[in-house]
């Protein structure tokens, strides 16, 4: 058995978050000994080891998004800067959570959405269809996310053939 202090714990959780593994399976457990058993079986990690690895795994996936937003939101992101994004992002995860949308896949489609429709795009206040999907427990979390990412693009389509018309009459 291998034991290791929390700070070792905490740098070995890094080091793996950074690692090209697509998962860590782990087992938390109680227990009043402050050692991690990393050999046969699964890793066994403490409460308090698990919530050191959550907040590695949410400044990773911040730092993700926050690249993310950068390369498809280019115009809102250098006008506001980096700092007010996290606020940002820590809402949209916690407000997606309310409905269930946890993967980490639909999470940034959520963020996404808050970037597009507003942060308060669930509401139904600019659009009704939305909320209405969002809210429907009957749908997979990721079912939901698909059906409003594509409701968004078609009212992108709608609005570029707006524009397009418009601008064919002018030129006429």
């Amino acid at each position: 058995m291998l034991k290791i202090r929390q700070q070792q714990f905490d740098q070995l959780a890094k080091d793996l978050l950074k690692s090209d593994e697509e998962s860590l399976v782990v087992q938390v457990i109680e227990t009043p000994e402050s050692a991690v058993t990393i050999g046969e079986g699964p890793l066994v990690i403490r409460k308090e080891q698990e919530v050191s690895l959550s907040k590695v795994s949410l400044a990773v996936f911040e730092n993700s998004m926050i690249q993310h937003l950068n390369e498809f939101f280019p115009q809102i992101c250098s006008s506001v800067g980096e700092k007010p994004l996290r606020p940002v992002i820590r809402q949209s995860i916690a407000s997606a959570a309310t409905y269930g949308i946890t993967s980490e896949i639909d999470v940034a489609r959520y963020i996404d959405l808050s970037f597009v429709l507003g942060l308060d795009f669930d509401s139904g206040k600019q659009h009704p269809q939305v909320a209405e999907i969002i809210k429907d427990q009957n749908l997979q979390p990721g079912v939901r996310m698909q059906l409003i990412f594509d409701y968004v693009k078609s009212l992108h389509k709608e609005r570029k053939n707006v524009h397009t018309q418009r601008d064919n009459r002018t030129t006429a």
